[in-house]
Parts: C-alpha cells; structure tokens; sequence
C-alpha cells in the first residue's frame, strides 16, 4: 500500500511538472493574448500607437478586428505594459470654445489685459478662460467654457463701445469746436 501511494504521488507531480513546463514553453512561445476595445479614440489610433512598441518584441503581432485591437504573441511584460498604456490613450477629447473678437475703437491689449484680470479673479475652474490680443488684426482670440466667452465678448464689446463714445480725433484726444465768427 505504501508503496502505491508513493507512486501515484510521483505521477501527480511528474504530471504537474509536465503541466507546469508546457505552460512556461507556452508562454516562452508567445501564446499570450491581449483584446483592447476602444471607447474615445479610433482603432487605427490605437494601432498606431501600439505599433512600435509590438515591433519590438520577437513574436508580437498586432492585428484590427471588429473594432478591437488584438495583441498576440510577445512576452507577458509586453502586454502589460500595453493594459497600462490603454487608459492613457483611450481619453475622451475635449472641445474647448474659442472665437476671435474684433475690436475698433479700444486698444486690444489694455483690453485683453482688464478681461485677463477680472477672469483670474473669478477663481479656479476646470477651463480657466485664456485671452490674447493681436495687435495687428485689432482681434482677441478668447478661450474657454461657452459661459465665460459669452460673458468676456460681451464685456470687450461694451468696452470698444465706451472708447468710441470719448474717443474723438486722432489719438483720442478731444478737439475744441470753435464757436462762430460771423
């Protein structure tokens, strides 16, 4: 009796090893298997992001099916590294309002310079509204939330219009009328 249990426990374990062997050889081989879904981005952004670093490894195949990126082959650091990536490239995009405010009469960069500061006092947001003057095409290029825009174009165009109303002439300078001398 002794003497079958020791023989049927070194079955087992001769067994397990075998097991245990052909799954390293398995996996030395490449049998490993990654399925990525995208959500935000295109699969082909994927692939193109995927591709170098898959060509690197011996065995490593990238391949798209049913919009799905498929990596097969490769070490288990390979895929790894490619689950960790995934979450950094499938990121939703974010549109962020911009438009660009022609000025006439006020200067753009005392302009931009007031809707900067009353912005950066009205605290921290996620889509803090940015202004920049172009001089040279009397425009402020606004970006921002759609709320913050609205509310600095209508300051900028309240603003040119309050320079229109006192600045007359050349300069802004206000010129005397001479009275009549008939």
């Amino acid at each position: 009796m002794g003497r079958q249990t020791s023989s049927l426990v070194m079955l087992h374990l001769t067994i397990f090893l075998l097991f245990l062997i052909l799954g390293l050889v398995q996996q030395a081989v490449g049998e490993n298997e990654s399925v990525f879904e995208c959500t935000h981005i295109r699969t082909s952004e994927l692939m193109r992001a995927f591709a170098p670093v898959v060509a690197k490894e011996a065995g490593a195949r990238i391949i798209e099916e049913e919009n799905k990126v498929l990596v097969t082959g490769g070490p288990s650091r390979l895929h790894d590294s490619l689950r960790e990536l995934e979450p950094l490239l499938d990121t939703p995009k974010v549109s962020i309002p911009t438009k660009f405010i022609r000025l006439h009469h006020v200067d753009v960069t005392f302009a931009t310079a007031i809707i900067s500061k009353a912005f950066a006092q009205a605290g921290e947001k996620e889509y803090p509204l940015q202004a920049v003057a172009s001089v040279r095409t009397k425009q402020v290029f606004v970006m921002g939330s759609l709320e913050d825009m609205r509310t600095a174009e209508a300051l900028l165009l309240e603003l040119d219009r309050f320079h229109a109303s006192t600045s007359r002439g050349c300069g802004g300078e206000v010129i005397p009328i001479e009275a009549d001398r008939s």
